[in-house]
């Protein structure tokens, strides 16, 4: 009686496994299903990239897979692919950790993603050639550790950005960005370890700048030299018989301008005229509304061929002239 009491016991004990297998497996994705050069997943009716199969080095992030919309980007989905740039779509909503790791061709990120939430580990680790990040015009959350451990030295953030959650750029070599007026948050540790960190070009006034919920922890973030690109306002009814000062514009910064090319590239207040001096020649150029300019140029430039550069526009004092050298 006793032995089969025991029996007994042990084949329920059985039973009540294979159900708890069974209630945990039901919340597991469906097995991976390939997709010309993707294989994917389902949960919920949306699809996770969980593996890039493909050659090309050009790579747009499909937005639908057979008809389902593209949500997730999953961990090592790209781990050590050969690719060298990447477009990532609107619709997406999460890349897990490491999704991009060890992409050592990947030199151009365009990031769409309107609201991607963050990840615990960075998303582009071991993507040493990273060195250009383009923020789509849409994107509203920069995430936790999106761009971590990045070797890009500038980036843009558009407009429509309101906020950048922690460790967004931890451990990169950035050294200046370019912030918007409509940033609302900026979590801490955002620029965490960014020894190279020492520029914020913000788009408002030092008024607004103040209204920023901004974290503690950020001592990267608080020794960085803030340029705003607006006057403060003075209050009508103020009794101070003071006069607005006049702000001098920041200079342009050249980011492409090599031997042996046709082609100038570089970033400057937007809405200001750059003016650009080779020798006798003169270019002049009009900054973009995301603060970038390009110029092409009629001759080759040559090696210790010096540039001499500096901006103007209306209500500023004309920006100092800045000297580059070609190498």
């Amino acid at each position: 009686m006793k032995k089969s009491k025991e029996y007994v016991g042990i084949v329920l004990t059985f039973i009540v496994t294979l159900m708890l297998v069974g209630m945990i497996s039901g919340t597991v994705k469906a097995e991976n299903i390939r997709s010309g050069e993707y294989e994917y997943s389902l949960s919920s009716g949306d699809a996770t990239i969980e593996k890039y199969l493909g050659s090309a080095t050009d790579v747009i992030i499909p937005s639908t897979i057979d008809g389902y919309e593209v949500k997730e980007i999953d961990y090592d989905a790209f781990l050590n692919s050969k690719i060298s740039k990447v477009t990532i779509p609107e619709g997406i909503t999460r890349i897990r950790f490491e999704a991009f790791k060890n992409c050592e061709s990947l030199s151009t990120v365009n990031f769409n993603a309107v609201n991607c939430e963050g990840t615990v580990s960075p998303v582009f680790a071991g993507c040493k050639n990273l060195k250009t990040i383009n923020i789509g015009s849409k994107v509203t959350l920069i995430g936790s550790y999106m761009f971590a451990n990045v070797p890009a030295e500038n980036i843009v953030l558009p407009t429509s950005v309101k906020e950048i959650d922690y460790d967004a750029f931890a451990n990169s070599e950035l050294k200046s960005i370019t912030i918007p007026e409509n940033v609302q948050n900026i979590s801490f540790e955002v620029f965490k370890d960014c020894k190279n960190f020492k520029d914020i070009y913000y788009g408002g006034s030092k008024q607004s700048w103040l209204k920023i919920r901004i974290s503690d922890n950020n001592k990267e973030l608080k020794n960085a030299t803030i340029h705003f690109a607006k006057i403060n306002v003075i209050e009508e009814n103020s009794n101070k018989n003071t006069n607005p000062v006049v702000k001098t514009l920041n200079p342009p910064k050249l980011k492409s301008y090599k031997k042996n090319t046709k082609k100038i590239t570089g970033m400057a207040t937007k809405g200001s005229v750059v003016k650009i001096k080779i020798g006798k020649k003169t270019y002049t150029v009009k900054v973009k509304k995301n603060g970038k300019f390009k110029v092409k140029l009629r001759k080759k430039l040559k090696k210790n061929q010096k540039i001499r550069v500096y901006a103007k526009k209306n209500g500023y004092k004309r920006s100092k002239t800045i000297v580059f050298k070609v190498k």
